[in-house]
């Protein structure tokens, strides 16, 4: 666009008019200095209001990266401990059927060795011997199997796991 000369003493007249008269131009419009000053401060203002929101915004969102963080390692924690007592429930798993086993075993061989002591006091006419002989075996096995089974539950209870997640126990 071109300017004419007119145009330019126009302009230059209304500039040396505005810096004595002490007002200014903005967009062909005279606009108050004390206004302008005014607006300027507010902008300021707002700048550094946004400022400090963005700062404060950044700050919360550390916090939660941290907290999130935080979550994380303990979910990793939990993971890990879950894992251990689940190795432990199937190691006791396995003692178990163990202890079954044998039971089973004990069964027969508890079956066959009552079998030969009636075969003996059969044999031997002696039927009190015989009986007292059972009993003794019968209660050497039960004495037997009650320290087992003792010993297997404390073995289950020393395998129980507390799962603890801050103050509060699982």
């Amino acid at each position: 666009m071109a300017v004419s000369r007119g145009s330019t003493e126009t302009l230059l007249l209304m500039a040396v008019l505005s810096s004595t008269l002490g007002t200014l131009r903005c967009m062909n419009a005279t606009v108050d200095p004390a206004l302008l000053h005014l607006v300027q401060q507010h902008v300021n203002a707002l700048k550094t209001d946004l400022d400090k929101m963005a700062f404060e915004v950044e700050n919360e969102r550390e916090a939660m990266k941290k907290a999130l963080h935080c979550v994380e390692e303990g979910l990793e924690k939990l993971e890990k401990r879950v894992s251990k007592v689940e190795q432990e429930h199937q190691g006791i798993k396995h003692s178990v059927q163990w202890l079954q086993d044998e039971q089973s075993a004990m069964g027969g061989s508890l079956k066959s060795l009552k079998s030969d002591v009636d075969k003996l006091a059969f044999d031997t006419g002696n039927e009190q011997i015989a009986t007292d002989v059972k009993i003794k075996s019968l209660k050497l096995d039960q004495e037997d199997m009650q320290q087992r089974v003792i010993h297997m539950e404390e073995q289950m209870s020393h395998a129980t796991p507390q799962i603890s997640c801050g103050k509060m126990n699982l």
